[in-house]
């Protein structure tokens, strides 16, 4: 569960740790109802940001240059 500004000052306090790692798995049930109730749930992805054109085209690209500096490096 992600938490606004982390966890400061939680860490030091054994106590307030416990009740918070107890507690989050109930909040993020809670908070995903929610969203389902508000239509706006995040279970389901259409599609995964790096599968865009226009990143597979900057890795492939990225991936040839490295095979030809890895290349160009054991022949010298």
């Amino acid at each position: 569960m992600k938490v606004t500004g982390g966890l400061v000052g939680i860490t030091l306090n054994p106590s307030a740790r416990t009740k918070f790692f107890l507690i989050a798995p109930e909040m993020a049930k809670l908070a995903e109802q929610a969203k389902d109730m508000a239509g706006v749930s995040s279970k389901v992805q259409s599609h995964h940001h790096n599968d865009m054109p226009s990143v597979l085209s900057r890795e492939n690209l990225t991936i040839k240059t490295l095979a030809e500096t890895i290349d160009y490096e054991s022949i010298h």
